[in-house]
């Protein structure tokens, strides 16, 4: 391999094409959106152009699910369909992979006899997958691999259960600093206060991990010994990685107590860190929205139970005997309960009632989603709205 150059910084590559490059497969070609001819625009002068007009409207032809896999079936150039998990989705006007958005897109790839490689349930939101017609492999001369060993390709009706896995965190996937073990030791320290960051991955000439460089190993070694010239002098050889694949919650202590661990893709190679911030941060965006609508459920059954007689509860719901407070409604009861004008009237709220309901149902669906424990979080919009239903509670029932 020889490298044209090596000084273009990531933020050079528009993210289209950073999508395109964050494939998981070993061996991939890069298409999309001109990407051959922006490439070589970067190794000229570290420009990247974007795509044309006609580039971008590749993909415009396919704004449906019957349109997309259609294409895929009577594609013959002989490059598939490639798109980030984020544009497939889209497709199905879903932004979640929930357990009956996968259903029905499953359903409908297999009623088309067409699979998604990797698999669409599985990565980050803006790694590439290829579109193609069930058993449409590549063709290899390679002799099959041993039993147990796992494909770069693998059909999505063969793929286990949506888990939380290390891969659908963003930090997993955006790569990492990283220095040799033959650097100077003031390489590892410039990038380390210039970036703010508190350790650099070591790797050897094939990006496969050695360890890691940190200020605390930097400090033992310096307990140690007083010449520090180049980082193998200060190497921490214990760093902990983790496959890409494996469930992020078994992970979650080791993280904890060691502060980071690299992840590593199927050929051992570094491709991002997880850090125990990175880690608060994802919990955080998948727990805030169960807060939320456990806040919308209290404030409802609050001014229900003092609006509403126990009768009046129980006609809402479908088994009318276990419900014995507003505590037991659901929010398909509530909407069912507010929708006599009569009875919104006397919530006393000064708020649109045609309105009102609308949000009501957007809650509805957001709670259902939220107790198929999918693993993406809420898209922006969606939360934006969970949160202003919220806001709009607390404003017309100030009490805590």
């Amino acid at each position: 391999m020889e490298w044209l150059r090596s000084d273009v910084p990531k933020s050079a590559v528009e993210q289209d094409l950073r999508n395109s490059m964050s494939s998981l497969l070993t061996v991939c070609a890069l298409s999309r959106f001109g990407a051959a001819r922006r490439i070589g625009r970067l190794a000229e002068d570290g420009i990247d152009p974007g795509p044309t007009s006609d580039e971008m409207t590749m993909l415009e032809g396919f704004a449906t699910p019957h349109e997309l896999l259609d294409g895929v079936i009577s594609n013959t150039s002989g490059e598939p369909i490639r798109l980030t998990i984020r544009e497939f989705l889209k497709r199905w006007g879903v932004t979640r992979r929930t357990a009956a958005s996968v259903a029905r897109i499953e359903a409908d790839l297999a009623a088309k006899g067409v699979t998604t490689r990797p698999s669409f349930t599985e990565g980050w939101f803006d790694h590439v997958i290829e579109l193609l017609p069930v058993g449409e492999e590549p063709e290899s001369t390679s002799p099959v691999p041993a039993q147990g060993l796992r494909s770069d390709v693998e059909d999505a009706p063969d793929l286990p259960a949506i888990t939380l896995r290390v891969g659908l965190l963003e930090s997993a996937n955006k790569g990492v600093v990283r220095v040799r073990a033959e650097d100077g030791i003031s390489i590892a320290h410039t990038k380390m206060l210039s970036g703010k960051f508190s350790q650099l991955a070591v790797v050897d000439e094939n990006d496969i991990l050695l360890g890691a460089v940190s200020w605390e190993s930097i400090g033992k070694a310096a307990m140690r010994k007083t010449a520090l010239r180049t980082v193998s002098d200060v190497i921490d050889r214990a760093a902990a990685s983790v496959d890409h694949h494996q469930d992020l919650l078994s992970q979650v202590t080791e993280i904890y107590n060691r502060g980071f661990v690299f992840v590593c893709d199927s050929d051992k190679r570094v491709i991002g860190i997880i850090t125990a911030a990175d880690l608060t941060q994802q919990f955080g965006q998948l727990a805030r929205p169960f807060v939320l609508v456990e806040e919308a459920e209290r404030r409802l059954r609050r001014r229900a139970d003092e609006v509403f007689s126990l009768d009046e509860l129980r006609a809402t719901a479908r088994r009318p005997a276990k419900v014995s407070s507003a505590n037991d409604l659901t929010f398909g009861a509530y909407k069912h309960l507010l929708a006599s004008p009569a009875h919104w009237d006397r919530m006393e709220w000064p708020l649109d009632h045609a309105l009102f309901l609308e949000l009501l149902e957007v809650m509805r669906g957001v709670r259902n989603e939220l107790m198929h424990f999918a693993p993406d979080p809420l898209d922006a919009e969606t939360l934006d709205r969970v949160e202003g239903f919220i806001e709009m509670l607390r404003i017309v029932d100030p009490r805590p």
